[in-house]
């Protein structure tokens, strides 16, 4: 296994984009070629790299590219209210956790592994969640970010994330806990939320109040 980081970074640089631009001239994206590298490098294959010697490279760049994807969308709050959206991510969630649900529960018994049904439910959650990185790049690379077929793409990828990891994290707590606890926290989350209402609303109040006392002291 190769150990020299510099030497790693060069290895796949040169491959995706060697493989990327090979997919391309097949007529496929770009994007295909460049996830193979790592599979063929990585344990699956060769067996010569290490995902954790790259793993804070492959963070950066995901964040590159989602920072990329945010500049694009520079309405942000346009998101919650379009329906389109809304209704593709929640349905790509609700069938993708279906289908995930299903192949944990079912698939791994043929090789001995046994998973309960909560544990299927809650991988099944998991792996719904897409990863927004890869239709990003998909999308920028086409230049197809900016259209209305790229918004509602990453738009409904963002919907699947929040509402995957909302899902995720209360089948977690659910079924990893006993019920008072479940009922402690969830009053406990409850009354954050009661109180950061509250004190939005006391604020917003006041700010009123001295916003609407310095216009009339200089309308007197």
């Amino acid at each position: 296994m190769i150990e020299n980081i510099l030497l790693i970074l060069l290895i796949l640089l040169l491959s995706a984009k060697l493989f990327g631009a090979l997919f391309e001239k097949i007529g496929f994206d770009s994007s295909i070629g460049e996830l193979l590298t790592g599979i063929i490098f990585g344990v699956s294959i060769l067996n010569l790299i290490e995902a954790k010697s790259v793993e804070y490279f492959a963070i950066i760049g995901s964040v590159l590219i989602l920072f990329v994807v945010g500049l694009k969308q520079r309405d942000i709050e346009d998101i919650y209210h379009d329906k389109k959206s809304i209704y593709l991510g929640l349905m790509m969630l609700f069938i993708t956790s279906i289908v995930m649900t299903l192949f944990f529960y079912f698939i791994p018994r043929y090789f001995d592994i046994n998973f309960s049904v909560i544990q299927s439910i809650v991988m099944g959650f998991a792996f719904a969640i897409i990863d927004v990185g890869v239709p990003a790049k998909i999308l920028i690379s086409k230049g197809l970010i900016s259209l209305p077929v790229g918004k509602i793409v990453i738009r409904s990828a963002i919907i699947d994330i929040i509402a995957g990891l909302l899902m995720f994290t209360i089948a977690s707590t659910i079924f990893n806990l006993n019920m008072s606890n479940v009922i402690i926290k969830l009053g406990g989350i409850l009354l954050l939320a009661f109180l950061i209402v509250l004190l939005f609303y006391f604020f917003s109040n006041m700010l009123l109040k001295h916003i609407s006392m310095k216009l009339n002291s200089r309308l007197l």
